[in-house]
């Protein structure tokens, strides 16, 4: 399978992996931040084919896309508010509680 590499640069990223290079099956979602909340700014690495992500930097966008795979949204912005049920952030952008 291949990989794709992913630097945030100097935007937010709201990512959707997909099974298919249709992009009509929803595999995953991840976050990759510019500003050290939420995932760190190093790139990330997806092991799937390029050709089955979509990159978001606008979360409107990127829940409309979830409603249309039937996933849960995103009612926050992750970017700049802790989840829910969470304590704090890492260095490495995990929850701890």
């Amino acid at each position: 399978m291949a990989q794709a590499d992913i630097i945030p640069g100097s935007s937010n990223l709201y990512i959707i992996t997909y099974t298919n290079s249709e992009k009509n099956t929803f595999r995953s979602a991840t976050l990759a931040s510019s500003n050290g909340v939420g995932k760190p700014a190093s790139a990330i690495s997806l092991d799937v084919d390029p050709n089955q992500i979509n990159q978001y930097t606008d979360r409107v966008l990127y829940n409309a896309e979830l409603s249309d795979l039937k996933q849960p949204t995103v009612d926050y912005d992750p970017f700049s508010v802790i989840p829910p049920n969470c304590t704090i952030i890492d260095n490495d952008g995990d929850c701890e509680n």
